[in-house]
């Protein structure tokens, strides 16, 4: 954790807050007893939206940008957003 902090300039309390956050979505899995994390979707459909997203990232950028701040905060209604995109 204390190398998240120190590359991404935020307060420990926030990092674990975030963790947790992602551990509950089901994106990532708690790694031994150091506190360490990696990627692991909790199934294969949430696999494939974070596989969606990177694509969307590589390729549309902006439009992805426009897509987080146009929506509410929350991770359904953001995959529901890339759906609905998609299949437009």
């Amino acid at each position: 954790m204390t190398e998240v902090t120190a590359k991404l300039y935020l307060q420990p309390k926030q990092v674990m807050s975030v963790l947790g956050s992602l551990e509950a979505a089901g994106l990532i899995a708690a790694q031994g007893p150091k506190g360490g994390y990696h990627y692991q979707p909790r199934n294969e459909e949430l696999a494939n939206l974070v596989e969606e997203l990177a694509t969307l990232d590589r390729e549309r950028p902006v439009t992805l940008i426009k897509l987080i701040y146009s929506r509410p905060d929350t991770l359904e209604a953001f995959a529901d957003a890339f759906r609905l995109r998609k299949d437009s």
